[in-house]
């Protein structure tokens, strides 16, 4: 989802620009984009200063307890970069398919049963050398 009711988010409390509609849980970034950790914490700082509640959004979304404090630095501190919402077939919530970028779910189990022997072994070969 990247609007409500067809128009794209804004934030109520920042009026600089901004990317629209930015409201996710990934990110996919390009080479060369680089974020200090001073601006993301000064960013999480600001926002934290920000009444909470789905009211920091505009249009408020339909959802209780909606606040993504890092999605909204997400849409602030990466606007100079530009970007663009993944069109539906590379992003999916449950829906494995040949060109998938991103398999989102909060239960690892529903994704890995759906994952071919082929990306199983490569999902398990990424993890092996994950840094800890």
């Amino acid at each position: 989802m990247n609007s409500f009711g067809d128009t794209p988010y804004r934030l109520r409390y920042y009026k600089p620009p901004i990317l629209e509609g930015l409201l996710g849980d990934f990110y996919c970034l390009a080479p060369g984009v680089h974020l200090s950790e001073d601006a993301i914490s000064g960013c999480l700082k600001m926002i934290d200063g920000w009444p909470t509640g789905p009211e920091r959004w505009e249009p408020t979304p339909p959802l209780e307890g909606t606040h993504g404090c890092e999605q909204q630095a997400a849409a602030i501190l990466l606007q100079p970069f530009g970007g663009q919402v993944l069109p539906p077939l590379r992003y999916s919530h449950w829906t494995l398919h040949e060109g998938l970028a991103v398999a989102h779910t909060h239960v690892i189990v529903d994704i890995s049963q759906r994952l071919n022997s082929k990306t199983m072994g490569r999902a398990k070969e990424l993890l092996a050398v994950w840094p800890e």
